[in-house]
């Protein structure tokens, strides 16, 4: 392992009895020093053993042990902080019992006093050292006995035989090595250089960062300047300058670099030069706490769509496209700015580390699992074709690969994202509290009053990245103005959460990508997590603006390069996302103060993905654009969801799905009210408002098709309902001279709800066609508006005529459609039907629905129409030699009649011109079918 080849001895001597009267106590600097070196060079990989105030044959004996223990090809590092003199041209450590000569006694040049000191020259205790690579790091040039030309160290040269030495010291002939009770500066810059969370990982490149890091170290602290000296051995220079002896990642530097980008600060005024400067060391804190959280949260649960470069592209390129150039910030708003994405990389470390305590590589059930655990039980299976990529784990665990590594942080992701909407405080507190009291300058401790108020803008400003803007109604509001060492300052929560938001899709989170990456994860073509960050890395917005004044941006094309398909489709998602929301920014603009708006006037007006294109392979594209889709076959679906394939053939499963949503709404109308109850407020009354309606809207004009023949017609297709089969309930009796007593005695008939399985063949409803062209009152006629004579206009639908005129569709004479298609003979009942020889119905007999009857339903023929027209007529409707030998609805010579209809569709080019009566007459139709018939016989 990489730690076993790493080791590392850590002597620290603070306090010198025998030395105190010349020599100062460095106890707080020394613990300072150890604790920073300890850390740093953990995260890097080393094993640390330390030595506290040890006497010199201690030192000794430790080298020489850990020098002959070392494996070849590895690293052995050793570090002394704490006192060095120089003895003539020799350099000595004061170990814990070394010895100084007496006060006013210059001379250390005596045999006691050097066999009390250590030689800086540790060649001869690391002669049989089989370590490739010895690192000698001394930070001890602090006596003022040191004097001349010559560095401390100048003379140590040598390492051992086979491998490569360099020896580094914290500051150049004539200095005096700085230091403070937090620490050294040179040991504070070889802990910032060691550190994981910096670049730096060959010998080389820890000197440069240790030199740059102790000079501004001491430029802060205003000391004298000093120069770090490092010494290669004798040979094997080359080869030890690119040892590499550090764990290197860019994190940390780069989020440094950010806190003092000029882009931001520029739109801060020239008088607050002394507060910037002030918040941005405080920020500097704030990156560090949070970088260090991130690393050791990806420590805990490695993750493969890390990206430590996203806070960096949010900030330093996609914001100030967003920024009108003009706008005047105050500091404490870039700060808020900078500290909010900050704290949104703090937050989701945080919730990444709770993550590895679910082992997230399990998606299965967990009986006994705590919220946490069933929350991202429920993530999984919201995305089922992810989660099933992780249904062998146990294979995952024997052998881990990143592919699936790759799925579990994705499931992972998905998890923290909805826990920033689901959780109490979507940004932790606690980073932000202690911010907060740096920024004020308090102590740390739970916040009141103004930092309170403070922290809550901060954290909501955090939380934009993932949630946008903070509500309208936010209770308690948010004051527009903080008062931070004395000195108000705007903060405008609002349009900055707004503008975060924005800037964060643009710069690609690659923690948030769409599911179609995930679903080409674990397969034959697979995407690779680092192929996508460094796509996203190298993507770039181009700005297309329409006037060359510098207006606001026209458009924003995304120019990038993709490998993948599944990131094509991906990248145009995440495209068509910020397309929306920079509308409804936009739009909301509009509606805010001035101050607030001004903020957001400069959105692009459309953000598009016409530069994205496939890479090259061998002057081929990679994949074809668009990228193929599967789609669902509509016909297929048609068949599925609306045929008898819906529930297989079973009603019960159609009327328990009805029982179960109707159950359903009483349940949430139940909650619903227990809700209202307990905020104290009333239940609204629940009322039948909407009615319910069955069937579609205004039926078109009726056309006739040239020679159609109804008795040839083939039979419905299988599947259609048979118009004849329609069990009509029982219409109920009426006793004598009905026709009199309608008016002030209606009657109804219902006929039960049936569905339209096709437009052809329909149900005898209300309001609707019983026949597959014509509706029910003649030839081509509408079902009448019309009532009873003298009766109500808003009754005039579905209310046959009777008495005098007829019982059918049309309206009874005097009506409004009383003219020449309206027979003056009486009718009468026939074998429960109205038929056309007597005055009204008799005791026993009922009235017939209209439309019933053979041939077409309700269709009578104006007077004195030509005899063998009536005669068929008669014949169709049952009526004279074959009159009710069947029932005329489910008759087999009906039957046959009208479903042959069925399979004729009406040739739209054959469409005879209809007449005036016709066009007259379709405009009197029915408007929508209800669910009930109502038949009243009127005077």
């Amino acid at each position: 392992m990489e730690e076993a080849r790493r080791t590392a001895l850590l002597v620290g001597v603070g306090d010198n009895p025998g030395a105190e009267h010349r020599l100062p106590s460095l106890r707080a600097t020394v613990d300072a020093d150890l604790r920073a070196m300890k850390a740093a060079l953990h995260g890097s990989g080393y094993t640390v053993h330390t030595l506290r105030d040890p006497q010199r044959n201690e030192i000794t004996e430790r080298v020489t042990t850990l020098s002959r223990a070392a494996r070849a090809d590895s690293t052995l590092l050793l570090y002394f902080t704490g006192h060095g003199v120089r003895i003539g041209d020799t350099d000595y450590l004061v170990p814990a019992d070394g010895l100084a000569p007496a006060d006013g006694d210059p001379d250390w040049d005596r045999p006691h006093i050097r066999e009390s000191l250590l030689d800086a020259d540790i060649s001869r205790y690391v002669t049989d050292c089989g370590a490739g690579t010895v690192l000698w790091l001394i930070d001890a040039c602090r006596s003022a006995e040191d004097g001349g030309e010559a560095a401390f160290g100048s003379h140590v040269t040598r390492g051992p035989r086979h491998g490569g030495f360099a020896m580094m010291t914290g500051c150049a002939p004539g200095e005096r090595s700085g230091f403070a009770e937090s620490g050294s500066f040179f040991s504070l810059a070889l802990a910032h250089a060691f550190d994981p969370l910096t670049e730096a990982t060959t010998v080389e490149q820890v000197y440069q960062w240790a030199r740059q890091r102790t000079r501004e170290l001491a430029r802060r602290a205003r000391t004298e300047p000093q120069q770090v000296l490092i010494r290669y051995g004798s040979d094997l220079e080359a080869e030890t300058r690119g040892r590499e002896v550090a764990r290197g990642r860019r994190l940390l530097e780069a989020w440094l670099d950010v806190v003092r980008t000029p882009v931001l600060w520029d739109h801060v005024r020239d008088g607050d030069a002394e507060v910037v400067a002030r918040l941005q060391d405080c920020l500097t804190s704030l990156a560090e706490d949070a970088a260090r959280l991130v690393h050791h949260a990806q420590q805990r649960l490695p993750d493969p769509w890390a990206d430590d470069e996203f806070p960096v592209r949010l900030l330093t390129d996609r914001l100030p496209l967003l920024l009108p150039k003009d706008a005047e910030l105050s500091a404490l708003e870039v700060t808020a700015l900078i500290a909010g994405v900050l704290l949104h990389e703090a937050a989701w470390a945080d919730r990444l580390s709770q993550a590895a305590e679910l082992h997230p590589q399990h998606v299965r059930r967990d009986p006994g699992a705590d919220d946490q655990r069933r929350h991202y039980e429920q993530i999984a299976e919201h995305h089922p074709q992810v989660a099933e990529k992780l249904a062998h784990w146990h294979w995952w665990e024997s052998d881990p690969s990143d592919d699936r590594n790759a799925v579990t942080l994705w499931l992972v992701h998905n998890w923290i994202a909805e826990r920033f909407a689901t959780d109490e405080e979507a940004v932790p507190p606690g980073p932000a509290n202690g911010f907060v009291a740096r920024l004020l300058g308090a102590a740390p401790a739970e916040p009141t009053g103004r930092a309170a108020q403070l922290s809550t803008a901060l954290r909501a400003v955090a939380a934009g990245i993932v949630l946008g803007a903070p509500p309208d109604g936010q209770r308690p509001p948010l004051p527009a103005r903080h008062v931070v060492r004395k000195t108000p300052q705007r903060l405008r929560v609002r349009p900055l959460a707004a503008l975060l938001r924005l800037a964060g899709l643009l710069a690609f989170d690659t923690r948030r990508l769409p599911e179609v990456l995930a679903e080409h994860l674990v397969v034959s073509d697979p995407v690779v997590p680092r192929d996508v960050i460094t796509v996203l890395r190298d993507a770039v917005w181009d700005l297309d603006r329409l006037d060359q004044d510098g207006g606001a941006p026209s458009y924003l094309h995304l120019d990038a390069v993709c490998r993948h398909p599944a990131l094509h489709a991906a990248l145009t998602e995440l495209v068509e996302g910020a397309d929306e929301l920079g509308y409804a920014l936009r739009e909301t603009a509009q509606r805010l103060p001035d101050d607030e708006g001004g903020l957001l006037r400069n959105l692009p007006a459309r953000l598009t993905d016409h530069r994205l294109r496939p890479d090259e392979e061998r002057g081929l594209a990679a994949y074809d654009v668009p990228p193929a889709r599967f789609s669902l076959a509509q016909t297929e679906i048609r068949r599925l969801l609306m045929g008898k394939r819906l529930y297989d053939g079973k009603p019960s499963l159609a009327l328990r799905e009805l029982y179960q949503n109707a159950m359903d709404a009483c349940r949430y109308r139940e909650m619903r009210v227990r809700y209202l109850r307990g905020c104290g407020k009333g239940a609204p009354g629940l009322g039948g408002r909407h009615p319910y309606r069955d069937g579609r809207g205004q039926p078109g004009p009726v056309r006739r098709v040239r020679g159609q023949r109804r008795r040839h017609e083939r039979r419905p297709a299988e599947g259609h309902l048979h118009p004849g089969r329609a069990a009509f309930r029982p219409v109920p009796l009426l006793p004598p001279r009905a026709g009199r007593l309608a008016a002030s005695r209606p009657v109804v008939a219902a006929v039960p709800q049936q569905p339209v399985r096709d437009r052809r063949v329909q149900l005898f409803h209300a309001g609707r066609r019983h026949d597959h062209r014509d509706p029910p009152g003649g030839h081509g006629r509408t079902p009448g508006r019309e009532g009873a004579a003298g009766g109500d206009p808003s009754e005039r639908k579905s209310v046959p005529g009777a008495g005098g005129g007829r019982v059918g569709w049309g309206g009874a004479a005097g009506g409004r459609d009383a003219g020449p298609a309206v027979s003056a003979r009486p009718v009468h009942a026939h074998r429960g039907f109205v038929s056309r020889d007597t005055a009204g119905p008799g005791p026993g007999q009922r009235v017939r629905p209209a439309g019933a009857g053979r041939g077409r339903p309700g269709t009578e023929l104006a007077a004195g129409a030509p005899p063998g027209r009536r005669q068929r007529d008669r014949g169709r409707r049952g009526l004279g030699r074959r009159g009710g030998s069947r029932h005329p609805v489910v008759g087999r010579r009906r039957r046959r009649h009208r479903v042959r209809r069925h399979r004729h569709r009406p040739d739209p080019l054959r469409l005879r011109p209809q007449s005036d009566r016709y066009a007259r007459r379709r405009t009197q139709r029915e408007p929508q079918q209800t669910g009930e018939l109502r038949h009243q016989v009127g005077p």
